[in-house]
């Protein structure tokens, strides 16, 4: 059974709903800035993962199938390159959210937990969008 890429969206939605609605005394800093991390990780790579197989599966991307290093890099690239100017727009969105997710899951250091927060609001919205157009596009007839 495949993986539903869609579940990690939905836990960065939780994660992120489950700190807006806790009082900063009932949370650990720490375990509230990790649970904020991890929503943006986890937007990032529900969009990256449904970007690759989209890519993959109904793009029929052949080098793509036997990648096994630099795949974001990859994907990112395909996208940003792409005749479709959706998919174009999707690349900058992804590189966006890439580098989101990279500050978060290599950074020791990040601003406070306010602007953590609303920038995890913002990778929610770009994988959204992202997941929203990719489904679109999966649904429209060959050419």
């Amino acid at each position: 059974m495949n993986f539903n890429w869609l579940s990690y969206l939905k836990v960065a939605e939780i994660l992120l709903q489950e700190e807006n609605s806790s009082s900063s005394q009932e949370t650990n800093l720490s375990l509230k800035e990790a649970k904020i991390r991890s929503s943006i990780s986890r937007a990032y790579y529900s969009a990256f993962c449904l970007a690759r197989n989209y890519l993959r599966d109904i793009e029929k991307d052949s080098e793509l199938q036997n990648l096994t290093t630099n795949v974001h890099k990859y994907v990112i690239n395909k996208l940003l390159e792409a005749e479709n100017r959706e998919l174009r727009e999707l690349g900058e969105d992804l590189r966006t959210l890439r580098k989101m997710r990279n500050s978060v899951d290599y950074d020791d250091k990040t601003k406070n937990c306010y602007i953590l927060f609303t920038n995890a609001e913002e990778s929610l919205n770009i994988a959204s969008k992202i997941i929203k157009v990719l489904d679109e596009l999966s649904k429209k007839p060959e050419k």
